[in-house]
């Protein structure tokens, strides 16, 4: 009788947990077992098994490389002007006279972050359009020519670095203040 009531406490919190295994399997590692089968099958209409030459033509591909390059620049560029600002903006909100508006500026760098994607997109669209977009037409009073902010490829991985920085640059922000806190103030000077 007692086995059988301690055996029922240490299923308890397994059958607690187990919906989440359950969902976990079927729309997670489900999906990812299947399209790594997939990806060593040929054709669309019939499963016919291909082996690595998926891959070995995905790797003599220009296309995948120039991604695979743009990526990389996107994600260097990025990380190589978040992270200094949001240190600079860190020290800045650990500043005392700032102390006391800390919470506006971290509503106001921070609320990208929690804006839906879709919204994000949108509103560099706005912005970014050759012709009707907002930074052009501040271009066009100093003088200068539009840009083709999101056609040119020039011009594209600037203008996503700048949205991602502007995007990530909160959640950053409060990293570095949750590090910055345990430090005295002594040592940031």
């Amino acid at each position: 009788m007692v086995s059988n009531a301690i055996s029922r406490w240490r299923l308890a919190p397994l059958l607690f947990i187990s919906p989440f295994f359950i969902a976990y399997a079927i729309f997670g590692l489900y999906p990812i077992l299947y399209g790594l089968w997939l990806s060593f099958q040929k054709g669309t209409d019939g499963y016919e098994f291909a082996g690595f030459s998926n891959y070995m033509f995905v790797l003599k591909d220009g296309f995948f490389w120039k991604s695979m390059w743009n990526g990389t620049k996107l994600a260097l560029g990025s990380l190589f002007i978040i992270l200094p600002v949001a240190l600079g903006v860190a020290l800045m909100l650990g500043r005392p006279y700032i102390a006391k508006r800390k919470g506006f500026f971290a509503t106001f760098f921070f609320t990208p972050n929690i804006t839906s994607a879709v919204a994000v997109g949108i509103i560099f669209k706005l912005l970014l359009e050759r012709d009707s977009g907002v930074l052009n037409k501040l271009l066009g009073v100093f003088g200068a020519d539009p840009v083709g902010w999101l056609k040119d490829p020039a011009w594209t991985i600037p203008a996503l670095i700048i949205l991602c920085t502007w995007k990530f640059l909160g959640v950053n922000i409060l990293f570095f203040l949750a590090g910055l806190q345990n430090v005295p103030y002594e040592l940031i000077e």
